[in-house]
């Protein structure tokens, strides 16, 4: 399975899932929970949510996770150190 979020109104943070492999012990997994952290699609150069649009050009555009290391931001997790995830996928096999 594979999906992907904008998370708006950000216009370059995204979510998303890809390759998650939905087979346990040999079998298909019913069900199965999986977390997303935010990433940076770099069109643009705000660093906070309401910064105001800062593009980027194209030879600036590289996909990245977003990263804490000790710098405060809006998905910091409470003592700077990693990020928290922003959505939990639930994937149901048919």
């Amino acid at each position: 399975p594979q999906a992907i979020h904008m998370m708006a109104p950000s216009p370059d943070w995204f979510t998303g899932i890809k390759n998650i492999e939905m087979c346990v012990d040999g079998y298909w997994a019913k069900t199965m929970t999986v977390t997303g952290v935010p990433c940076d699609a770099g069109v643009d150069g705000g660093v906070y949510f309401r910064t105001a649009d800062v593009p980027q050009g194209l030879n600036m555009n590289k996909i990245a996770m977003i990263k804490c290391d000790g710098a405060s931001g809006p998905f910091c997790n409470e003592d700077n150190t990693g990020v928290n995830p922003v959505v939990e996928f639930l994937i149901e096999t048919m």
